[in-house]
């Protein structure tokens, strides 16, 4: 049976439907509708405003939703993994960093992760539809003066942390994301830093261990060739690789 109450003239709860059932609502007194109970969930209506002081709290009277100066703040919250962010949003960041041994680290004509777990990211992707975003430095790569010397150079990722050895599931379209990094043909010393930035579909949502992993093309090609642990307090202290893992909405 449908009604409603009025208080000082306003109507504040209106019911409609059957006896026993139906929507319950409470309005304002501008008749603006605040607040729906239609038996299996409560809804806020349209224009319900936080308070000019206080705020909209939990259980234990906490403030979870403030605003300030027109600043609308989430105190204290978790936005749960459900919550779909707009695109280009980054949805997580996982880095890792290596100060390599005296010397560097030296790649011969096999591919493998020759850095290993010095240099790794561990995420779990929420979605395979987002991107991944990684960005790769490593110092100080030297061809050894060696003519038709390079390196290869691509990403791996395993569900299972790489137990088994290097796996075949790499990312991207292709194994490796770059083929010949400082090749000089007619030979000649080169010396340069190493920086990738690439794009790729998330392959997953196991959580998943990404690697760089190398290739020697020619021969043995240096990285970190000037590594040194010198005193910190010493400029001969240098030479640190970076890798840098992002998920974006998309």
């Amino acid at each position: 049976m449908s009604g409603s109450i009025k208080v000082g003239g306003h109507t504040v709860f209106v019911h409609t439907g059957a006896s026993g059932a139906g929507t319950l609502s409470v309005q304002g007194q501008n008749g603006n509708t605040l607040l729906t109970d239609d038996g299996t969930a409560v809804s806020l209506g349209n224009n319900v405003r936080l308070p000019a002081s206080g705020g909209i709290k939990d259980s234990s009277g906490n403030n979870v939703l403030t605003e300030s100066g027109s600043t609308v703040t989430l105190n204290n919250g978790t936005i749960d993994s459900g919550v779909v962010f707009p695109a280009g949003h980054i949805i997580q960041t996982v880095s890792a960093f290596y100060n390599p041994p005296e010397g560097g680290v030296d790649i011969t004509d096999s591919a493998d992760d020759y850095l290993g777990s010095n240099l790794q990211a561990v995420l779990t992707p929420t979605s395979t539809s987002n991107k991944l975003i990684l960005f790769l430095h490593i110092p100080d790569c030297y061809n050894l003066n060696a003519a038709n010397r390079s390196v290869r150079s691509g990403f791996r990722y395993d569900t299972n942390g790489f137990a088994s050895g290097l796996p075949d599931t790499h990312l991207g379209l292709r194994g490796w994301v770059s083929a010949y990094h400082h090749y000089f043909a007619n030979g000649g010393a080169n010396l340069s830093d190493l920086n990738i930035t690439f794009v790729c579909d998330v392959p997953t949502t196991s959580q998943i261990t990404i690697r760089p992993v190398f290739y020697g093309v020619g021969g043995v090609f240096s990285l970190c060739d000037n590594s040194s642990a010198a005193a910190a307090s010493t400029k001969e202290h240098r030479d640190t690789m970076s890798l840098i893992v992002q998920e974006v909405q998309t």
